[in-house]
């Protein structure tokens, strides 16, 4: 998920429109103009992250407070990965990750 939303940012620096612009976070997740399996993925995962948000509230201590140190232990190394990925690219390494853009919609 990371190395692609990087090339996903990478490509949008290329490739700016202003619908992508005003939605940059949206659009580098992948939830609009990706291909159709990157579609499908990015809001079947958003949707599982929903329906899960929804089920940890209803759980009862300890087991809510082991969830959550859990999904900042999570969060934490997903964005350090994102940050490694975006500084690699910035230092001129390239991102060998395909952005999942659809052909024709540069």
């Amino acid at each position: 998920y990371s190395p692609r939303t990087v090339a996903r940012a990478f490509y949008l620096a290329e490739n700016p429109t202003p619908l992508r612009v005003a939605l940059a976070p949206i659009f580098c997740m992948g939830l609009f103009g990706a291909t159709r399996k990157v579609l499908i993925i990015s809001w079947t995962i958003l949707s599982l992250v929903i329906c899960l948000i929804i089920w940890v509230k209803s759980l009862s201590e300890p087991w809510r407070g082991i969830v959550d140190a859990g999904v900042v232990v999570g969060l934490a190394l997903g964005l350090l990965s994102i940050i490694s990925f975006f500084a690699k690219g910035l230092m001129g390494h390239p991102i060998d990750y395909d952005p999942c853009v659809p052909a024709g919609d540069d």
